[in-house]
């Protein structure tokens, strides 16, 4: 049944996974954040709530640009169950506004024209990312996913390597011309500031199995699954965020899980991929499966 329902890309089907994902939005900032006492906290919701179909969107129009799927919705759906799975991003609209920063900037340099000049891309996409550094502190790694776009698609024009500091240093002033008067750069240089811890112990937590089992997911079937199906740009794209994803995750202070939003696409990817090639009980059952996954994770957060 519920393999039916996805088994299309009609637009109802779309909106009606769009109205799950910001359902669970509210149930979880209601039942487990408690963030509804005031208006306030309302309005946040409802705007976490904007940024999170804005990904589903962007997603969605990844997928049909690039045939990630033949025909179905799967992909949508895994990134939706996949965000649940780690619900911080409910909690701070900053976590989701810096994963759809990040999800623009990948789609701007995957279907970027590099056999033209490409340097227009590469500097809009350093100032996103600067945007979205203010938000979020390992946002920087998308840096490093424009220096690799530059290093191997950029027609070995390596002077462009300096475009992401121009477009850096333009944010910086613009910010700096904003703040200054008002006294505020301290606290703006207090955005970027980037601490980087690692301790095994946090790896040995309970509540960091799924992290865990996601990453194997990602560093065992990514990989081999995308390069063997895909055309081989979107494939080196989408490897190249599960291996920035995982060292932010090995090196964030921060153990909640937030920097899993640079792996749920790959990993989402990756599930569309052995769904598809599965046989129609056993993707009935994975889907059902990852749904009670769901369910089981919410009662966990509820009852502790």
């Amino acid at each position: 049944m519920l393999n039916n329902l996805l088994n299309n890309i009609r637009s109802n089907t779309l909106v009606f996974l769009c109205l799950i994902a910001v359902f669970q939005v509210f149930i979880y900032r209601f039942f487990i954040f408690n963030l509804f006492s005031t208006w306030q906290e309302l309005l946040l919701g409802i705007g976490v709530s904007i940024f999170l179909i804005i990904n589903i969107l962007i997603i969605n129009s990844i997928d049909r640009q690039s045939h990630l799927s033949t025909g179905n919705s799967y992909l949508v759906f895994f990134v939706i169950i996949f965000t649940s799975f780690f619900p911080v991003v409910y909690y701070d609209i900053k976590i989701m506004i810096a994963s759809t920063l990040s999800l623009l900037i990948f789609k701007k340099l995957l279907y970027a024209d590099y056999s033209q000049d490409a340097r227009l891309a590469f500097f809009d996409t350093s100032v996103l990312s600067v945007i979205a550094l203010l938000f979020y502190d390992y946002a920087l790694i998308n840096f490093f996913l424009i220096w690799l776009s530059i290093l191997l698609y950029g027609n070995k024009v390596y002077r462009n390597l300096l475009i992401p500091f121009i477009g850096i240093l333009t944010i910086f002033i613009l910010l700096f011309a904003i703040t200054i008067p008002f006294h505020l750069s301290d606290k703006l240089l207090n955005l970027f500031e980037i601490k980087v811890f690692f301790s095994i112990n946090n790896y040995l937590n309970k509540n960091f199995i799924p992290i865990i089992l996601i990453i194997l997911i990602n560093l065992s079937i990514t990989s081999w699954c995308l390069w063997k199906r895909y055309k081989r740009k979107i494939s080196q794209f989408l490897t190249f965020i599960t291996i920035l994803g995982f060292i932010a995750i090995i090196f964030s202070q921060q153990k909640d899980a937030s920097t899993m939003m640079f792996l749920t696409l790959p990993t989402s990817v990756s599930m569309v991929v052995m769904l598809e090639n599965s046989k129609k009980w056993l993707k009935e059952s994975i889907l059902w499966l990852l749904i009670a996954v769901s369910f089981c994770i919410f009662y966990y957060n509820l009852i502790i």
